[in-house]
């Protein structure tokens, strides 16, 4: 056997163990001297500090070790957390031979606080990990969520928080209905008062023999029937035909006197140039031009008469423009004309509430569009383009950031777009005659001279004023605290007081200068008419501001005379809205408008309201006349798209108007005059007035075309309730007194659907598809809007139910 074989067949030897040291065995109780020292007759020395003892309440330092390395990166990855290591800790606590080794009570104190504050810093660390993307929904002390049920308004909760900040009390109020959660600009924010009302009225509303439950499901059933005799069928194809042409001609010009005198989107020649080769050849017309006259048609069909006769020929030229929005086009559509159309769509669908709560989020997918096409970025910063191209681009960005913030106050959301996120500058000063491919080198006119985009300019003007009041109630990053509110009250009054300089420089300067004005728009009629209604729809707009600043401090004013100023700010603000919408009586009077009917269109489609300008008489062309008739124009044109529509105009005259009956009730609850006349005399009359003036505006809706009575159920109610307070009713009548109100709202509103079904028998657009499925999507809660906002299910979301502190008292007391 050679050695090879040898060495390979040889067992391997097994290593030996080592064996442990004796002394690793020992165990030590670590004492001063130790156990084992002691019996050894030894001298007992330590190589590290040790316990003397552990202090039952003390923290395992070296699990707490371990827990301070795992959460370093969670705390503060660029300042992580610095732990003493295990060996070193016993250094302040431990007791050695010598007595200057004992720790002192303050280091001790010291040492459990640190621990504690370290424990507290990962809790809140691990509590993040597990919410990353979501908000903190943790119930502090001074946050509490409340939930109410009432058999009208459904079940939805209000998480309602306060805090100190510094000096300054923080508020924060979030609604949540379902799957929709609405912040602090929405308007069910506000209406807190009207909660107690419901909760006395609801128990007789549900007893059998009540005939208010009852009513409303009559109502809503004909409301159904109305609305799928007007729904067109889906999709809906486009049709060239069209409206005879002097209709059409009156429908334009109610939308270019209207909506385009703020939100500037189309250019008004070239408009009219498409307009007229349409009506002189329209065997071959032009689809993406036609939906836009259709567009434009459905808007200005909301001011042609105050029964919106049109309402149902309206609703088919829209849905003709989402079945060509539906399209699956999308490169070849990228271009402004397209933006143009989806501006007009967007404007539209508010107008007639088509998904009107989701305008939002549509005008969200927009903004993300234009920011594709560069609109984000000024022309100058861009290659070289044509004036016309350019102010084009600037105008549409103004108008589609515009529609992002007012549509993101509406629903209570953030602006989700700052200042910093476009550099486009605004329109400039043009008349839209100046503008052309062959016009490079026009100069703008002086700011102080009017055109057809001064109101535009104008409101511009106040906008990153405005974007800070929707982040400061909407964003969840700021606190929301009252010295931030008065600060922005502040800015906001500064804003207003500019904007009111600006307007009255521009009428000075559209007086002055009504030839000018008479060839690049036509008439001077159709400029004053422009001015008139775009200048209220600015004041309108800039007030809603300033009263939004205040809502969420206007409840507590009732119990803290601390935010006084914001209930003073709110009735005043509150009534002033009112009146630009709804003015008192006797100006209503004076100025025929409270006839509007009488001298508004025929019900026919081929009478037009209004000659046009060109047919005017000698008479009607003297400047006083014109005038007067711009202011009539201008009121009346206000009132029927607030009557008509579902536009934001609306929803902040129903917010207003229940303000003002909000502090009527707080004054007429804290009067202690001895008869209700000197109560009435103690009462300011404007306020009573407003009461009453709200519940006939919304009859006067339904009696327009309005499907849904709930606003007009709860005008009854309030009104009632109010005078109610004035005859000092006892408490025990007031539930009585506020069903019998309800139940003859509801027999009222019941004549009024059904005569509306049986003018709309046999008039039928078409039905089925997903058109019906649009109107009756899951979630119908709005009570206070115009009918499509009201086509969101069944849930309806009742703000004068919500328990909120500080109304939970009876109105009236014994």
């Amino acid at each position: 056997m050679d050695e090879e074989s040898v060495i390979r067949s040889a067992p391997t030897e097994t290593p030996r163990r080592r064996r442990r040291p004796a002394v690793r065995k020992v165990r030590c109780n670590r004492d001063t001297p130790c156990s084992n020292c002691v019996r050894a007759k030894a001298s007992c020395v330590y190589e590290n500090f040790s316990y003397q003892s552990r202090d039952p309440g003390s923290a395992d330092f070296d699990s707490l070790n371990t827990l301070s390395h795992q959460g370093q990166s969670i705390l503060n990855p660029g300042h992580p957390v610095t732990i003493r290591p295990a060996a070193t800790i016993p250094d302040i606590l431990t007791t050695s031979s010598s007595p200057s080794n004992h720790a002192s009570p303050a280091e001790l104190v010291s040492m459990r606080k640190r621990i504690q504050q370290l424990e507290d810093q990962l809790s809140r660390a691990s509590l993040r990990t597990h919410h990353t993307h979501l908000p903190s929904l943790d119930l502090r002390p001074d946050s509490k969520i409340e939930s109410s049920t009432s058999t009208m308004g459904g079940t939805f909760y209000v998480r309602q928080e306060s805090r100190m900040v510094g000096r300054s009390q923080a508020i924060s109020r979030t609604v949540l209905h379902k799957t929709r959660l609405f912040g602090q600009s929405h308007w069910v924010n506000g209406l807190a008062f009207l909660r107690d009302l419901i909760e006395i009225a609801d128990p007789l509303m549900r007893e059998e023999a009540s005939r208010v439950n009852e009513g409303i499901a009559k109502c809503k059933a004909l409301s159904r029937l109305i609305k799928s005799l007007r729904k067109p069928p889906w999709p809906t194809q486009l049709d060239p035909t069209l409206p005879p042409k002097q209709l059409a001609d009156e429908l334009v010009e109610c939308y270019l006197r209207t909506s385009e005198t703020v939100y500037r989107i189309i250019h008004i020649p070239s408009f009219r140039k498409d307009y007229d080769a349409l009506w002189t050849d329209p065997s071959t017309p032009n689809p993406s031009f036609l939906i836009q006259l259709k567009l434009v048609l459905a808007m200005g069909s909301a001011t042609y008469d105050e029964t919106y006769s049109l309402r149902t020929s309206a609703l088919k030229w829209v849905h003709e423009a989402l079945t060509w929005a539906s399209e699956p086009i999308y490169k070849a559509r990228l271009n402004l004309q397209t933006l143009q159309t989806k501006l007009l769509l967007l404007l539209a669908r508010s107008t007639l509430n088509i998904g009107g709560d989701f305008v939002w989020t549509s005008a969200g997918e927009l903004l993300r569009t234009a920011i594709t096409m560069g609109l984000h970025r000024d022309p100058s910063r861009l290659p070289k383009r044509t004036l016309f191209a350019v102010e084009m681009r600037r105008r549409l960005w103004n108008t589609l950031i515009e529609i992002n913030l007012q549509s993101a106050m509406d629903v209570g959301g953030p602006p989700l777009f700052a200042l910093s996120d476009y550099d486009t500058e605004m329109p400039g000063n043009y008349d839209d005659a100046q503008l052309s491919d062959s016009s490079d080198t026009t100069e703008p006119h002086p700011a102080s001279r009017f055109t057809q985009t001064s109101l535009a300019i104008a409101l511009r003007e106040t906008l990153p004023t405005r974007i800070a009041v929707a982040a400061f109630l909407n964003d969840l990053g700021p606190q929301v605290t009252y010295e931030e509110a008065l600060r922005l009250d502040a800015e906001m009054r500064s804003a207003y007081k500019t904007l009111s300089q600006t307007i009255r420089t521009l009428s000075a300067s559209a007086s002055a200068s009504t030839s000018t004005f008479t060839s690049t728009s036509g008439s001077m009629l159709d400029v004053d008419l422009a001015s008139t209604f775009g200048v209220r729809v600015l004041d309108f707009v800039n007030r809603y501001y300033l009263l939004a600043i205040h809502i969420p401090w206007i409840n507590s004013a009732s119990r803290d005379p601390a935010y006084a100023y914001s209930r003073t700010v709110g009735v005043e603000t509150s009534l002033k809205l009112w009146y630009a919408v709804y003015p008192p009586r006797h100006v209503r009077e004076a100025s025929a408008l409270a006839n509007i009917s009488s001298t508004s269109a025929s019900v026919s489609s081929t009478a037009p309201t209004t000659a046009p300008a060109s047919a005017l008489g000698e008479d009607d062309q003297n400047p006083a006349s014109i005038r007067a008739k711009a202011t009539n124009r201008g009121q009346r044109d206000i009132l029927l798209i607030t009557l008509n529509t579902s536009l934001f105009l609306r929803t902040i005259a129903v917010q207003a108007s229940l303000f003002v009956c909000m502090d009527l009730r707080m004054r007429l609850q804290d009067d202690d005059s001895l008869s209700p006349q000197a109560t009435l005399s103690n009462m300011r009359a404007d306020l009573l007035a407003v009461a009453e003036d709200h519940r006939e505006w919304q009859l006067r809706a339904i009696q327009g075309g309005e499907t849904n009575i709930k606003g007009y159920l709860l005008a009854s109610l309030v009104d009632a309730f109010i005078k109610g307070l004035i005859r000092r009713v006892p408490s025990g009548e007031v539930p009585g007194m506020l069903v019998k109100a309800a139940e003859e709202a509801e027999d009222e509103c019941v004549a009024i659907l059904e005569g509306m079904v049986g003018g709309l028998q046999g008039e039928t657009v078409g039905g089925g598809g997903v058109g019906a499925e649009m109107e009756h999507t899951p979630e119908d809660w709005d009570f206070l809007m115009s009918d499509a906002q009201f086509d969101f299910g069944g849930g309806d979301l009742m703000n004068w139910v919500f328990n909120v502190e500080g109304f939970s008292t009876p109105f009236l007391s014994s």
